[in-house]
């Protein structure tokens, strides 16, 4: 562990709390400089150390993310819908690990493929019966107001969202417009992910009807 790693262990592990939390501040500004440390530091022995290190790891993450899903709003150009919500889960929910995610979500892709290959020709019902039937993806009714539902990794853990991110969902796990029934000429942004395309017009059925009550609370993001 180098100098510096020792420095900030000792900083981490100091019994005034306004002390501590004005490192974590500092350590925020310097940003990525500060990255190599704050990893070798999550290994620390002491726990408290370890803690306060992953802490500051996930703020700065969260930080960057916001700041580059800004950049990429206000830049008008063409993205696609899947790396957005990857950058607002991040921006939320720093501490998800999003590549574990994405294998999920890579491999009910492929299963869909597959079932497709076996000769099946309408895709809005494979999609349907695997991913409300089997996955058991269904409408958060009971819990509609709550923020994770409007973020993917975690409607992928519970299996509950609203219908924006149930339908994100079927677009992400769909394999593309080429051969849909429906007739949809939608644009098609391709995306590198396991032949699953990012903007394609699918229907989600059988999902449970949500309340209308306006919805009037916004996601508040995590520390």
């Amino acid at each position: 562990m180098s100098s510096q790693c020792d420095a900030l262990a000792r900083l981490f592990r100091d019994d005034d709390p306004e002390t501590v939390g004005l490192v974590k501040e500092q350590l925020v500004i310097k940003g990525e400089s500060v990255l190599p440390d704050l990893r070798d530091l999550v290994n620390a022995d002491s726990a408290i150390v370890a803690a306060h290190a992953q802490e500051v790891l996930h703020t700065i993450a969260g930080k960057k993310s916001a700041a580059d899903l800004e950049a990429l709003l206000k830049s008008g150009a063409e993205f696609p819908l899947e790396e957005a919500s990857w950058l607002i889960a991040s921006a939320l929910m720093p501490w998800i690990n999003l590549e574990e995610v994405r294998a999920v979500l890579d491999g009910w892709g492929r299963e869909v493929l597959h079932r497709l290959g076996k000769g099946a020709t309408d895709q809005v019902s494979v999609l349907t019966a695997y991913l409300n039937g089997e996955l058991r993806m269904d409408g958060n009714a009971e819990d509609y107001y709550n923020h994770e539902n409007s973020v993917l990794p975690c409607v992928i853990e519970t299996r509950k969202g609203l219908p924006l991110t149930l339908t994100l969902l079927y677009i992400f796990v769909g394999p593309g417009p080429e051969s849909l029934s429906t007739g949809s000429t939608s644009r098609v942004t391709s995306s590198p992910d396991a032949g699953r395309s990012t903007s394609i017009r699918s229907t989600v059925e059988g999902c449970s009807l949500l309340p209308t009550a306006p919805i009037s609370w916004r996601a508040s993001r995590s520390s």
